[in-house]
Formats: C-alpha cells, sequence, structure tokens
C-alpha cells in the first residue's frame, strides 16, 4: 500500500490487481488488472509469465511506478489517476526488480541534495532488491543490490552514470548471498534500509547528500538486534520512524522462528548515529579491523590500508580533508575524496543493540504503522495469523503504557 503524498489518494495491490482508493466521503475504488498473462515475452522467457505479483509502489509527483513479476519483474510507469500504463520508449522498458513472489524488493522516491550546487536539487527513485535472475536486462542489473534511476525509470547505467557512482552497489557473488529487504524509510539527511542479510538483520544508512563533481560511494551499514526474553532477535522483519515529543525514533519488528518469538525494539535517533559512529571508529581506527572475507559482499568494498589515529587529531589538523567528520560525526556524510574509496562503503561489524518494549510468542509480527493522538501514540503491528497488537505510548510517562490484541481474521 502506498499514498499519494497530496492526500487524496491510496494505492493498493494484490495478486493480478491494482487498485486507486479516492479519499472522499463515498470513498470511490478504481481498479485495474495487472495479470494473469500467458504470452507476455518471448517464447524463450515463457518462465516469467502468468500470474503477477506486485512487489513495489512508488509514487512521485506525476505517477505511480509499479513493479511486479510478470515480464521477469518488469517495472511500469502508470497514470495515477486510470492506472493504464503510460506509453514508454527506450531503457524504461527494461527496468526489472525480481521474478521471483518470494524475493523481496523496496523503492522510495528522493530528494537529493547537490553539494556542487547548493539550492538545486534532483529527484530520484532508488531500489533495493533480492538477486533473482533478469531477463532483457540492462547489464549489471540482476547483480545490482542498490540502485538508482530517474522518476520517468530513464538514465540507467548501473554503476556508471553519475548517480550510479554513488547510489549503486553491486554484488560480487550474488548467488551467495541472500539480501532480504524488509523497508526503506527516510529522514531529512539520509534513506535507511533494514535489511536480513542471510542471517543477520542490518541497518543501512544511505547519504541523500551528493557531490556531483566528485562522485563517490554513500553507503553504510551496522548490524542490529533485539533482545527479547533473553535472546538477541537478528531477523528483522519491518520498521518505520516515529515522533514522541519532537524526537525521533526508529522503530523495529524482529522475530525468530524455532521457537516462535517476536519482539519490537525501539532505537532513539541519536543512538542510532552514535552506534554508526562507534563501529566507523572500530572499523578504521587504530588498530583496524579488517572486515572478513564473507562480509565483502560489493564490489565497492575496499580494504583498509591503514589505521587512524583519530585521538590525534581536529578538525584543523585532519590527514586529509573530510576523515575527521568520520570519526567524530555520528550523522557522517562522505565528504572525503574519492581516491580514498573506503570511506565510501562501510560495513560495520558493531551491533547497534535494543531491549523489547513487546515481545510474545502467540504471533510472528509482519508490518507496522502508527498514530499520535495528543500524547499518546499507538503503534498497530499486524501478525501472521490476522491479529493485530495496539501498543500505546503515553509522551508524558514510558513505553508501552499498555498493548492489546484484536482479532481481525474473527471479526
Amino acid at each position: 500500500m502506498e499514498i499519494d503524498p497530496d492526500g487524496k489518494n491510496i494505492f493498493v495491490s494484490g495478486k493480478n490487481i491494482l487498485y486507486r482508493l479516492k479519499l472522499r466521503k463515498d470513498m470511490s475504488i478504481k481498479s485495474r488488472q495487472t495479470g494473469p498473462e500467458a504470452n507476455c515475452l518471448e517464447p524463450e522467457h515463457e518462465e516469467y509469465c502468468g500470474d503477477d505479483y506486485n512487489t513495489v509502489m512508488v509514487v512521485t509527483p506525476d505517477s505511480l511506478i509499479t513493479c511486479g513479476t510478470l515480464r521477469g519483474g518488469l517495472c511500469l510507469i502508470r497514470d495515477k489517476i486510470s492506472l493504464n500504463i503510460t506509453m514508454t520508449t527506450g531503457p524504461s522498458s527494461n527496468i526489472r526488480l525480481v521474478s521471483n513472489y518470494q524475493a523481496s524488493s523496496v523503492g522510495i522516491l528522493l530528494n537529493i541534495t547537490n553539494r556542487s550546487s547548493p539550492g538545486k536539487f534532483k529527484n530520484i527513485v532508488l531500489f533495493a532488491k533480492q538477486y533473482t535472475t533478469l531477463p532483457t536486462s540492462p547489464a549489471q542489473l540482476d547483480i545490482a543490490a542498490i540502485f538508482s534511476v530517474l522518476p520517468n525509470l530513464s538514465a540507467i547505467n548501473i554503476g556508471s552514470s553519475i548517480s550510479g557512482k554513488i547510489f549503486d552497489m553491486i554484488l560480487r557473488t550474488p548467488v551467495n548471498v541472500v539480501m532480504d529487504f524488509r523497508v526503506m524509510i527516510e529522514n531529512e539527511h539520509f534513506v535507511f534500509l533494514l535489511l536480513n542479510e542471510d542471517s543477520q538483520s542490518k541497518l543501512v544508512k544511505i547519504c541523500k547528500s551528493i557531490d556531483s563533481e566528485d562522485p563517490k560511494k554513500v553507503y553504510e551499514d551496522i548490524p542490529i538486534s533485539c533482545n527479547a526474553k533473553g535472546k538477541d532477535l537478528t531477523h528483522v522483519k519491518h520498521g518505520l520512524f516515529i515522533f514522541v515529543s519532537e524526537k525521533r525514533y526508529l522503530v523495529g519488528l524482529f522475530s525468530s522462528l524455532k521457537p516462535t518469538l517476536s519482539a519490537v525494539c525501539i532505537f532513539k535517533e541519536n543512538e542510532i548515529y552514535e552506534a554508526f559512529l562507534k563501529s566507523r571508529k572500530h572499523r578504521y581506527g587504530c588498530p583496524k579491523q579488517d572486515l572478513p572475507s564473507k562480509d565483502a559482499i560489493f564490489d565497492a568494498n575496499n580494504s583498509v590500508q591503514n589505521c587512524f589515529s583519530y585521538n590525534n587529531f581536529n578538525k584543523t589538523s585532519e590527514p586529509i580533508e573530510g576523515v575527521y567528520e568520520a570519526f567524530y560525526k555520528g550523522d557522517y556524510c562522505n565528504s572525503v575524496t574519492s581516491q580514498l574509496p573506503q570511506f565510501g562503503v562501510i560495513v560495520g561489524l558493531l551491533p547497534l543493540k535494543g531491549n523489547a518494549v513487546y515481545s510474545t510468542k502467540s504471533h510472528r509480527v509482519t508490518v507496522v504503522g502508527n498514530s499520535t493522538i495528543n500524547t499518546l501514540t499507538t503503534l498497530y503491528i499486524g501478525t501472521d495469523n490476522g491479529n493485530v497488537i495496539q501498543v500505546t505510548y503515553n509522551q508524558l510517562c514510558c513505553f508501552p503504557l499498555f498493548y492489546t490484541e484484536i482479532a481481525y481474521d474473527t471479526l
């Protein structure tokens, strides 16, 4: 489900169907079939036809981008009112995400700041996806875990365009790693991804401020976990940002399969930045911590040749311009010259750990939303058995204040 920024439309998708709900008194509904289609590609690619499972929707000011599994994960530009496919030509007809409905993918429209051109902004769409085989797609698109395109799905040159040099992350051996992307969220300066890389949940931070005259990567990640009943849960399901008393918090849903255990952890925004800073110092300070080969999954992973005695320099005496911020700013955004690429892709080893504010052995949590009325903030947590858990926080007290469970599947 996606909501139009103007607040007038809600877009909902399902198997072979797409809906637009008009937010007005009569709540009008527009629907459009997206599948099935038996002969969607050439005969040699017939395995990519059949039912259509929508994987990603991105709402732009002018259109709705939908990506399904039909035609090997093809992304389409649609009119937001009629839901009809907009006629496009050229590279935009080849943008694909995942060809398997069980594979994960996420996308978001970003407003990027260019430090080389102050005051000028550029919209891009950032996608992240699990590896699947993709038919007739641009070079390296299938092995790109994260990549950027323009809102009209054009100008895609994986890894080589200006935005590609900054945002695109290419997997070295895609068949050897499973990147299960769960959600993509943003604040003023960064876009964050929650994902499971094999058996470890991770939090990724990507800068929204770039330098087109010296393009370089702006990627950083750290492990993230949630402790519930003495067990560290390292499989993340979903997350979002909430505001409480004018402070931002990250809400994360975590689970384990055996035994069944689900939990909600709340992370303060400043704690997140401190965790990134601590991890960065651990990797690049003296003595440096080399990245295990199994964790060097990107082409852009670069070994650290020398450690930095960051305690011995300040902003005016930094050995290389921009390095000081890497060791003293939690909300670091890469300003180090591209000649030192290790500061553009930082894979952290020290985890951000939280303690559960709510846990249950009865359900597996799936998705979370929220609402705030006066001083009460309520989290609405969906589960795999049709229940909705409400966890309520009083801004004048503590978290959680109380919780209730509603079995919607029995109503």
